[in-house]
């Protein structure tokens, strides 16, 4: 049975009024066609306090398991006019909900796989995403939200074809997939082709490219900013997969409302 399912993201900022740093804390879900409700938040506090080691940690724990509470306790059911949107109006400052996406869905796990997918890090290696399921649940997430989804190839500027993992609105989409060390380095031929490639998409002018990456935590830093500064050469849209999902869902929502 096709669904219609809400997610936002709860985000914590480090200044809310001049910073664009931030970390997700969870994702609330509503399924509106059957009324489940649903928020998962973070397990992995260690990241929390290496993005702000001054923060409660106690404190934070009890907030999030406060709007679980609202959120999915029976008695809240009750309450048969709960809208996701009149739900995080009142989340303002430092954490704060995301805009709202919606999607279309046949899928019985969309919750638990687009979770693995925004809270990567949270879980362990074994219990992630592969890399194909990633690719499969972006491409899903973005084609139930976007007017201009595709996946065809293009014509490079001397009649080579370019395939990209696919295209929606004006923006054509690589995925970049960055386990380790050694699959960075074995990537630099890889990422200069599509580098060139994302400038002859430039020069044609129909279609800009965006770039996305999944990475480990265990990366060389160095080596990881000489692959995305190659990239960076012929676009600005370079950025982390989960992030990507948003920009383009955002973008192809302007394009359609245009």
């Amino acid at each position: 049975m096709e669904k219609i399912i809400e997610y936002t993201e709860l985000y914590l900022y480090n200044n809310a009024l001049v910073s664009k740093e931030c970390l997700c804390m969870g994702v609330l879900f509503h399924d509106t066609t059957t009324g489940e409700r649903r928020f998962n938040s973070i397990k992995n506090f260690n990241r929390l306090k290496a993005f702000n080691d001054d923060i409660d940690v106690d404190f934070v724990k009890a907030y999030l398991a406060g709007i679980k509470d609202e959120v999915e306790t029976d008695m809240f059911y009750l309450n048969s006019d709960f809208t996701t949107s009149n739900f995080i109006k009142s989340f303002v400052g430092e954490m704060r909900f995301s805009d709202i996406v919606s999607c279309k869905t046949n899928d019985d796990d969309f919750i638990e796989k687009t979770t693995k997918l925004l809270l990567k890090q949270d879980f362990a290696r074994h219990e992630r995403l592969s890399r194909d399921e990633e690719i499969k649940i972006v491409k899903n997430l973005v084609k139930s939200s976007a007017c201009n989804y595709s996946q065809k190839s293009l014509d490079g500027l001397y009649g080579d074809t370019i395939n990209f993992n696919f295209i929606v609105g004006q923006y054509c989409v690589k995925i970049f997939d960055f386990k380790n060390r050694e699959s960075i380095k074995k990537s630099i031929a890889s990422v200069k082709t599509w580098s060139y490639n994302a400038g002859e998409m430039k020069k044609g002018g129909k279609y800009k490219t965006v770039f996305l990456y999944s990475i480990s935590e265990n990366i060389n830093e160095k080596e990881f900013e000489i692959v995305k500064n190659i990239l960076l050469e012929n676009t600005e849209h370079v950025m982390e997969l989960k992030d990507g999902v948003r920009f383009l869902i955002q973008e192809s929502g302007q394009e359609c409302a245009i």
